[in-house]
């Protein structure tokens, strides 16, 4: 089993979108190997529009 962030699938969704279904590193548009990681620590107090925005997807 897996355990996941409340809210991570919409923000994995919304890096995808973001940077075109691509890794923002290497360009590798294969989505089903990237993942969506926080550019900055990730807490509930940080207001929702620096939370959704302060990502990238990787491969």
């Amino acid at each position: 089993m897996v355990r996941q962030r409340i809210g991570q699938q919409k923000f994995r969704e919304a890096m995808l979108t973001y940077w075109g279904g691509a890794c923002a590193v290497t360009g590798l548009a294969l989505p089903d190997v990237l993942r969506a990681s926080h550019a900055k620590p990730w807490v509930p107090e940080f207001p929702l529009g620096e939370r959704k925005h302060s990502g990238h997807s990787l491969a």
